[in-house]
């Protein structure tokens, strides 16, 4: 998809095999690595150009958004904030619930096509 650098960020390195059968090239662990964004900024040059969060907690959504181009880049954000702790984002960013998916149907399709 033309695509440059596909980066993984995990605290299990167990899952870094399977991440790169989908296409990730670079990995890197929070728990070597404590300046997540500070990485991921020196290996794309600047910023990404997406960013995806995929466990709803607060600390690593606020890294998501803040690795992208700030007002060009694009932030994924999968999963729900943890209760009582709202997530602090940018005031730019435009949200949208599962993008117009219904989660019922579509998320088991989804999931079928990943595997």
């Amino acid at each position: 998809m033309g695509v440059a650098k596909i980066i993984g960020v995990d605290p299990n390195p167990a899952r870094e095999a399977m991440a790169r059968r989908f296409g990730m090239r670079h990995f890197i662990s929070p728990k070597d690595t404590p300046k997540v964004v500070d990485a991921i900024v020196q290996l794309t040059d600047g910023c990404a150009g997406y960013g995806f969060a995929c466990i709803g907690n607060t600390r690593l959504t606020r890294q998501a958004l803040e690795c992208t181009y700030k007002g060009r880049g694009c932030s994924i954000i999968i999963g729900v904030a943890e209760a009582g702790a709202p997530a602090r984002d940018r005031p730019q960013v435009r949200r949208r619930g599962l993008g117009g998916a219904r989660w019922r149907t579509d998320a088991p399709k989804i999931v079928d096509w990943c595997f």
